[in-house]
């Protein structure tokens, strides 16, 4: 007698193929410590290094991740059934969609972008009846908005359209929730970088929301004018328009553990004072623009209890001190400090293979693990840093 085949007999090869075609992505987050789920990947804290997000490749205009729970676990140990939405297309069918998948994923974590439409206009005039008919911006909002409630980690991908007055409505929920973590990408729009002054506000919406305890926040089209009174966020990705903002997200921030920070410019505004972040423990300081001064930062630093340092500077620098200076803030920093560094990444344009050999020959870096210096360096280099951390070391130079 033919017995049809049962879903444990399927091999997980096949299993993984079948949610790559239908477009099902892997859940990265870690409820019960999302701060340091994944730190050198794609994480929480990480948008993509250029700051832009690369939507997956879509067939269709609404993608939804559709694989039965049983599925999933049986592959990934995880009986969840939704993953992730992505959405170019507004029409009342693909909101249909969304609303029964958001009234599907419970509390679990769903990542959803919504991208900008392919149409410009709404009117009006519309037959509202018909599945195709698009619908406001607004009006979709307002189909997940009783459902966010129940979220504690959101990932929100944003186009910002500047006519928009509803695009802050989603973010209001955020005050009257439960989540504790919020990742916000705004997406450029092509040919416009002006944002209306509601863009500006839903910055305080953190004011009142103190259950927030990791916040990454990217606007790169304008600076914001911030400083957050958290005192129970412990992870925070954002960017700042100078020095001093730094510092105070430093000073205002005590519990913070994790800090990924890209500064726009040299702006100092005030005398630095020393400030003491004790519970820091990842530092990321990005400076793709070349405009940070980042040694002037690092000298006014104590990090007691840093583990994980990671400096991008690509390109030839502008600053005006020498390469070999900002080695020694480094340096500086880390004796100052006490630290125990298990993990170093220092990407930066100007090589200066006697000023790295002196710092990783300091007693700061006894502990490293980890190494990452991101440019090639002759033999000559290789050999001495293997000299320096032995066999009992595992570190590593790209």
């Amino acid at each position: 007698m033919f017995s049809p085949p049962h879903i444990s007999s399927i091999p997980v090869s096949l299993l993984l193929a079948i949610f790559e075609t239908v477009g099902d992505e892997p859940v990265a987050w870690n409820k019960h410590d999302p701060v340091y789920t994944n730190h050198h990947g794609t994480d929480l804290f990480s948008f993509t290094r250029d700051r832009s997000v690369r939507p997956p490749p879509q067939r269709l205009s609404l993608t939804i991740s559709h694989v039965c729970s049983q599925w999933r676990y049986l592959v990934t140990g995880e009986a969840r059934l939704w993953a992730a939405i992505v959405v170019n297309s507004y029409n009342r069918g693909d909101a249909f969609l969304v609303a029964l998948s958001l009234s599907r994923s419970k509390n679990h974590l769903l990542r959803l972008a919504l991208l900008q439409p392919r149409w410009s206009v709404v009117s009006d005039r519309h037959l509202r009846c018909l599945p195709s008919t698009p619908v406001t911006l607004k009006a979709f909002l307002s189909m997940f908005l009783r459902h966010i409630s129940h979220w504690e980690y959101i990932n929100f991908n944003l186009w910002w359209d500047p006519w928009c007055c509803g695009s802050t409505d989603l973010f209001n929920m955020v005050s009257v929730n439960s989540a504790k973590s919020l990742k916000v990408a705004i997406l450029p729009i092509c040919g416009r970088n002006d944002l209306t002054p509601s863009f500006y506000h839903m910055w305080e919406i953190f004011y009142a929301s103190p259950q927030l305890c990791c916040v990454a926040w990217n606007a790169s089209e304008h600076s914001l004018h911030m400083t957050p009174p958290f005192s129970c966020l412990r992870g925070l990705d954002v960017q700042v328009r100078s020095i001093d903002e730094c510092v105070t997200l430093l000073r205002s921030c005590v519990q913070l553990e994790s800090l990924y920070v890209t500064v726009r410019c040299s702006l100092i505004l005030h005398p630095l004072h020393p400030v003491a972040a004790n519970n820091l423990r990842i530092f990321t300081l990005d400076d793709s623009y070349r405009h940070c001064h980042y040694s002037r930062l690092l000298d006014n630093l104590t990090l007691p209890v840093l583990r994980h340092l990671d400096i991008i500077c690509p390109g030839e620098s502008n600053d005006e001190q020498p390469h070999r200076g900002c080695l020694e803030s480094i340096r500086g920093m880390l004796s100052r400090s006490s630290a125990h560094l298990e993990s170093l990444s220092f990407c930066d344009g100007d090589v200066d293979e006697p000023s790295h050999i002196q710092l990783l020959s300091s007693p700061c870096m006894s502990h490293l693990r980890h190494l990452r210096l991101g440019y090639y360096f002759n033999w000559s280099f290789h050999f001495a840093v293997s000299k320096i951390f032995g066999h009992s070391h595992s570190g590593q130079t790209s």
